[in-house]
């Protein structure tokens, strides 16, 4: 699993040729926010071209999970709702 691009508004998220867009919000650093909140609800599929898998609990977590960890490594402050 790889972020392959953040922006203010989602953070892409590949795996094996697959992409899922993990929604959040994003505010100016340094005001005591987190500078990234990740909504965990929006990670519901995969997508490769024409084709969609779903995405159940157990893999959302292990998304939220990995986004969290790796972005945290980064020097971000992200949370997860």
């Amino acid at each position: 699993m790889q972020i392959t691009r953040t922006t203010p508004s989602s953070i892409t998220v590949e795996k094996d040729g697959f992409v899922t867009k993990v929604l959040g919000e994003s505010f100016a650093p340094g005001y005591g926010s987190p500078d990234f909140i990740v909504q965990s609800d929006s990670i519901d599929k995969w997508i490769s071209g024409s084709r969609e898998l779903p995405i159940d609990d157990s893999e959302r977590r292990e998304i939220v999970e990995f986004v969290l960890k790796e972005l945290r490594r980064r020097g971000w402050t992200i949370e997860a709702e």
